[in-house]
């Protein structure tokens, strides 16, 4: 297929209805101010009488796991966890899903707060913090909130090389994983992360995290463990967990442990995975003296029974009712907020046993929920969009544990999700002060941004900059295609002139945080468009990029446009290029 060159017709550059000499945004892009009165203005609270509550309503968590929520927030080119379906950009995925859990009645979401890539890490060094990345949460939150959804934020994980504890052990100098919860370096790097967090401004609406009504809560990490160093997690979870209350009075807080017993909890030991004598009881976890650390708000349950080895359907309702047990001692309520069951190919495990598994899950917590028991909800593992792939260690397609919305699975999320809405009702004893937030403006036009720089957020080939939606094309952009002109289809300039890079926000460029894509050999120097992109957006692009910009080589078949520099008029002869069709019994057709 052959390109259509492009050139400015001769002309002074214009200038344009706003003055500007540039192509300036309309008006429509309008501040909103949220509304102290909805339920958006309020955090989620415990009540006396044990319950989540939202402006003194109860609270049931129906919710999911979601991988890479930051770095597909951010715009990050590649995901790893998950592929990003194509042709979607991560921010677009991340609306897709939010706008899907809304119209499925899930209210939360659970999530990492940093990166788990190396290539995206947002702390790549001490006290160092990636912005691109930072603003990847803003977004995510912003998000979120628009839409009326809650998120939980672990502030580290125990397992991930990057910003999890391991991370951490290598920058302190310790020597081993268990240091993590003992070393007074690695605990002060742990501090310094949590309060730079907590404190962050939202570059999007203003929002200090603290401040924000939208995290439901905070995990002090994702399920740790330690061989039989018990002692030194009790210390660690008291000492955190009075260190970000003290930061973060206002939201809840949790562990974020998978809720194992030790030997020291000798009625519940034989509840942990494969019985009385588990491995489960020298991972360092203790549920019942975890969770009485004062400043932790209600307890956290995992389950993984293929993982744990105790695939049994009988141990998963035990679990499950166990917990509820010793949530009514504590007197906290408690969150699954995290399950999953294996699809394993090729195996007896199927899609049936799955969904066997998912329906006694919810059976046990709607249970509990409607009856006035502990546990108050629970977030599945994971959720996929149409077109994600999970990685190949995991099969590819969905994965072991992946779930999309085709499948009967799903039918089953839903369903809980609905049936936990409306439960619902008044909490006792709420008080006359639930905790209104305040409400800084919320800029609607300029909320899919990344960095400030136009069109980082929608990569929407119809408009210029903004979120897709709010912002439209100004008359100057309907007026380019007057100061360009070509010799058609099968023109090829003898002069093309030199490819220059593609600027910054311009259409069909990508918010690449860590150059993979905009610096590869394909799009050496940042030349090329990365996303598809129509003529116009061509033209727009080579705006941005004056004076530099002389024309533009565009391919129809493939979308794509190179700026120029020095390209010149005159074309050269070249013949038709035959171009074969998929589904069109191979017919030559000439362009």
């Amino acid at each position: 297929m052959l390109a259509i060159s492009v050139i400015q017709a001769a002309r002074g550059r214009p200038v344009l209805p706003d003055g500007s000499g540039t192509l300036g945004l309309n008006t429509t892009c309008r501040t909103l101010l949220q509304s102290s009165g909805g339920s958006d203005g309020y955090f989620v609270t415990v009540s006396p009488d044990g319950n989540f509550a939202l402006n003194c309503q109860k609270f049931f968590v129906a919710g999911w796991n979601e991988w890479e929520v930051i770095e597909a927030a951010a715009g990050a080119p590649v995901t790893h966890g998950a592929t990003l379906p194509t042709c979607v950009t991560g921010p677009q995925l991340i609306r897709e899903l939010f706008d899907m859990a809304v119209a499925s009645n899930l209210n939360l979401v659970r999530f990492f707060a940093f990166a788990v890539s190396p290539e995206y890490a947002l702390q790549p060094s001490p006290g160092q913090y990636n912005e691109a990345i930072f603003r990847g949460l803003d977004y995510a939150l912003d998000q979120l909130r628009s839409r009326g959804l809650k998120a939980i934020l672990a502030i580290t994980d125990n397992w991930q090389a990057v910003g999890g504890a391991d991370q951490y052990v290598k920058w302190c100098g310790a020597s081993g994983h268990s240091d993590f919860f003992s070393n007074g370096n690695c605990m002060t790097m742990y501090k310094n992360f949590a309060s730079t967090l907590i404190n962050r401004v939202n570059t999007i609406n203003g929002r200090v995290y603290k401040n924000d009504p939208t995290i439901f809560a905070w995990n002090l990490i994702n399920e740790p463990r330690c061989q039989n160093c018990g002692g030194a997690v009790q210390s660690w979870i008291a000492q955190m967990a009075a260190y970000v209350k003290g930061l973060d009075p206002n939201h809840l807080l949790s562990i974020g442990s998978e809720g194992f017993y030790s030997t020291a909890d000798t009625a519940q030991a034989s509840s942990d995975p494969q019985g009385a004598n588990s491995w489960a009881l020298s991972q360092g976890q203790n549920f019942i003296a975890n969770n009485q650390v004062p400043q932790i708000d209600f307890a956290t349950v995992h389950s993984w029974v293929d993982n744990w080895f105790d695939d049994d359907i009988n141990f998963q309702r035990n679990w499950i009712r166990q917990h509820a047990f010793d949530g009514g001692y504590l007197g906290k309520p408690v969150v699954l907020e995290e399950f999953g069951k294996w699809i394993k190919a090729g195996t007896s495990a199927n899609l049936a046993e799955r969904d066997e598994f998912y329906t006694a899950i919810y059976q046990e917590v709607s249970n509990s929920a409607q009856t006035g028991g502990a546990v108050k909800g629970a977030a599945f593992w994971n959720w996929l969009a149409d077109g994600q792939q999970a990685p190949a260690a995991e099969g590819g397609g969905s994965g072991l544990y992946g779930i999309k919305v085709e499948d009967s699975t799903f039918g089953i999320v839903k369903a809980n999700a609905q049936f936990m809405q409306s439960l619902g009702g008044q909490v006792a004893h709420c008080g006359d002060s639930p905790r209104p937030a305040p409400n800084p403006p919320v800029n609607a036009c300029q909320s899919t941004w990344v960095g400030g720089r136009p069109g980082t957020g929608a990569y929407s080939s119809a408009t210029f900059a903004g979120d897709g939606a709010t912002c439209n094309p100004t008359p100057a952009v309907d007026a380019l295609a007057g100061t360009y002109v070509t010799d058609g289809p099968s023109k090829i300039a003898c002069t093309e002139g030199s490819n220059i890079a593609q600027p910054p926000g311009s259409p069909g460029w990508v918010d690449d945080p860590t150059g993979s894509v905009q610096g590869s050999a394909a799009h050496a120097g940042g030349a090329g468009s990365v996303l598809p992109v129509s003529v116009q957006d061509c033209e727009i692009a080579c705006e941005m990029a004056q004076p530099e910009c002389t024309s533009f080589s565009y391919n129809p078949t493939l979308t794509q446009c190179f700026l120029k520099s020095g390209g010149g008029r005159a074309t050269c002869n070249s013949p038709s290029t035959p171009c074969y069709e998929a589904n069109q019994n191979l017919q030559a057709r000439s362009f």
